[in-house]
């Protein structure tokens, strides 16, 4: 008597069973990671429009006086900023005394880097809290390092 084999056997299907198991908890593992990265380049991206449009505004008005989160053409970007930065507010703008120099930062998902940009087209990432430095100094630029 001859059997004819078809399909597959129970160890091959237990087999291919746990090869898809273990690969997708490697996948399922660096996703979050790369969620967080993906989320730092969005609030990135919000802060070089907002570097612009700061800079739009300074050219019209000659100050920074009022450029603020609430302005109809900036709401959109704080909005984005705050839906993906690890603090879920909008990034805190510091002008200076005179209203003639602009500092702004949010904080990003990954470890306790910053986004940063300032007026003298400085944008970039940095390890250090502009809130305690710079930004909240006399100078109102970047800390220094910040770098794209």
């Amino acid at each position: 008597m001859l059997f004819n084999k078809r399909g597959f056997t129970l160890i091959e299907l237990l087999v291919v069973i746990a090869i898809i198991g273990i690969l997708a908890s490697i996948v399922l593992v660096s996703f979050p990671s790369a969620n967080n990265k993906a989320k730092d380049a969005r609030v990135l991206s919000a802060m070089n429009q907002l570097r612009d449009k700061a800079a739009v505004y300074y050219i019209d008005n000659g100050n920074y006086t009022a450029f603020v989160c609430t302005l109809p053409d900036i709401k959109p970007l704080c909005d984005d900023i705050k839906a993906k930065a690890k603090v879920a507010a909008d990034p805190t703008i510091v002008k200076g005394a005179t209203d003639t120099a602009i500092c702004a930062y949010a904080q990003l998902n990954t470890t306790s880097n910053y986004a940063c940009f300032d007026g003298t087209g400085v944008i970039g990432v940095t390890a250090t809290n502009p809130g305690t430095t710079a930004c909240a100094g006399t100078s109102y630029i970047c800390p220094v390092g910040t770098s794209n």
